[in-house]
């Protein structure tokens, strides 16, 4: 452990974090699994420092050292993750979700897409309500209707079968067995080697530290509710899925419909791995990977709408409309190169509208009253418009370019 600390929130509730690897690298934060914790971070600080990452993991609310949150949702999350990053003036950040925790990582690339350089999915979970439970086991499929139906009924029963477990020595075998007794034996044999376990124990106790409130608030939202957004409506990419096929606690088929609901993923599967083998065994595989992610990240935004990205050779920042959008959706890239632009003092922006450009009553007046204002006080000189031979489409171009000439140099170019 290299940092381990809390927050007060807006709300006045604590939120705990831990950092691990390198604290001046590559800011990464995880979301830790179901009946986990932040401490899941120390689990491969020597990879993290290795790959010069700064690993930050988050208590969810109940769990650890976080304070319990009444009624929250899995979108409320993304909140504190935005009220962290900020304090510790990290503008924008790659995120990682776990098992569970992979839903905390889906909202935030549906929520805050321009603050995410890059998002790995290891063991994740998908919307169970959305892709149904037929491949999970009957254990499981029996759990997640308690957690539907009777959810008052999901604190007592972590408590009893884990929680009354979690904090003794005595019981340490026991909890860790239940904790694993629905996953194969290529995970459960990691519990049997004494190194493995004393790194194993420390996150899941830590979960139940202030008994099982918080993790049956977390296992009914993942598991057995809405998450209040549909993975067609990520438009964030790429996302990477690691998946072991041997994994029986969230078995491969859940990653395989979620790669296929999702626009733009890839998913690795790992033939001989299990729900937890795959981090210490594949990690470093995983890690790789993830460093050329978040380097391809770092200046660019991505979604199912548009890309944003800074072009070396011209110091030109470069916008690529690929459909027609509206609202945040519209504006978050715009946002995004605007402040490109200010970091890296470019006096170039480049829009390709070759697909499209018309925009919403709306998103025009917040384009000529809110953006442009500081657009205008930027280093900005230049704008070019790339358009195909399409009437109405060059039509839009000229207006907006006669209404800018007053600011800038405008360019036009016909493909």
């Amino acid at each position: 452990m290299l940092q381990d600390c809390l927050l007060t929130l807006a709300d006045g509730r604590t939120l705990a974090y831990e950092q691990s690897g390198n604290l001046e690298g590559k800011p990464l934060f995880l979301f830790h699994g179901l009946a986990s914790s932040r401490h899941e971070v120390n689990l491969v600080h020597d990879q993290m420092l290795k790959s010069n990452i700064r690993f930050i993991g988050i208590d969810r609310p109940g769990m650890g050292l976080s304070t319990f949150q009444k009624n929250r949702t899995i979108l409320d999350f993304v909140k504190d993750v935005e009220f962290l990053a900020d304090y510790l003036n990290i503008e924008r950040f790659s995120i990682m979700g776990i098992s569970a925790g992979a839903s905390y990582a889906y909202a935030c690339i549906y929520k805050i897409p321009y603050r995410i350089v890059s998002c790995d999915i290891i063991s994740g979970i998908g919307p169970i309500e959305e892709l149904g439970d037929k491949d999970l086991s009957s254990d499981s499929r029996m759990t997640i209707k308690v957690a539907k139906y009777a959810p008052w009924l999901m604190r007592p029963l972590f408590w009893l079968t884990q929680g009354r477990f979690s904090q003794k020595e005595a019981y340490v075998d026991k909890f860790l067995d239940s904790i694993t007794f629905m996953l194969d034996e290529v995970d459960k044999k990691l519990i049997h080697d004494k190194a493995m376990k004393r790194e194993l124990i420390k996150p899941f106790r830590e979960s139940y530290r202030q008994g099982s409130k918080g993790v049956a608030r977390d296992g009914v939202l993942a598991f057995a509710k809405p998450w209040g957004f549909k993975l067609e409506d990520v438009g964030y990419f790429p996302i990477y899925l690691w998946h072991g096929e041997k994994d029986k606690g969230i078995p491969v088929e859940i990653a395989r419909k979620v790669d296929k609901k999702l626009k733009y993923s890839k998913l690795t599967c790992f033939p001989n791995e299990g729900h937890i083998s795959i981090i210490f065994n594949r990690f470093e595989e995983i890690a790789k990977e993830l460093l050329k992610s978040m380097a391809a990240g770092t200046d660019s935004y991505r979604s199912q709408y548009c890309e944003v990205s800074y072009l070396e050779n011209e110091k030109a920042v470069f916008c690529k409309w690929k459909s027609f959008c509206r609202d945040d959706a519209y504006r978050d890239p715009l946002k995004f190169g605007l402040k490109l632009i200010n970091i890296k003092k470019s006096k170039v922006w480049i829009t390709d509208a070759t697909d499209g450009f018309l925009n919403e009553e709306d998103d025009t007046r917040w384009l000529l009253n809110r953006f442009m204002p500081k657009a205008i006080e930027s280093s900005m000189e230049k704008i070019i418009f790339i358009v195909n031979d399409n009437a109405q489409l060059k039509k839009e171009i000229t207006f907006q370019a006669e209404s800018l000439s007053e600011f800038f140099q405008i360019e036009i170019l016909v493909r």
